[in-house]
């Protein structure tokens, strides 16, 4: 098991100089006000647009019969723990990519450890759907079998 060690310590309290709490200057990730702005508003729209799109095949193939083939259960799992990657760690990230070296002052480490817990299965979920995805294309391939038409 790592141990993922950082430069602060995540349950301490920051304070400034005058030592009565968190100074905002010391949370910013050395980004402009526009470089800051431009890079969060990137960022949202990457994550409504990963959102919407999964949300949109996730909803497709639930209420239409037709799609409702082996091939596009697989597609259907892949978009809904895309959707939950979209939901639950892109905003973290995009939040620890405009704050820097300090995103983890107002979770503690135990948000820090379920953040990176969640990303690592997710990620993990995906890439062994997109395996089992091409194993399916190689199979139906190479066998010449009836795979690709069995309807659940």
């Amino acid at each position: 098991m790592a141990i993922v060690t950082s430069a602060f310590d995540v349950t301490e309290p920051t304070t400034n100089e005058n030592g009565t709490g968190s100074d905002v200057s010391s949370l910013t990730s050395g980004y402009s006000v526009a470089e800051t702005v431009g890079i969060g508003l990137a960022l949202v729209f990457l994550i409504v647009v990963t959102v919407g799109g999964n949300l949109l095949v996730c909803v497709t193939i639930g209420t239409d019969r037709k799609l409702r083939t082996a091939t596009n259960y697989f597609l259907l799992s892949l978009a809904f723990t895309d959707l939950l990657l979209g939901c639950s760690v892109l905003p973290v990230s995009a939040f620890a990519t405009l704050n820097g070296d300090r995103a983890w002052t107002l979770g503690g480490s135990a948000f820090c450890n379920i953040y990176i817990s969640t990303d690592v299965t997710l990620c993990t979920a995906s890439i062994l759907i997109l395996f089992a995805i091409s194993l399916y294309c190689y199979t139906i391939l190479v066998c010449q079998t009836e795979l690709a038409s069995v309807d659940f």
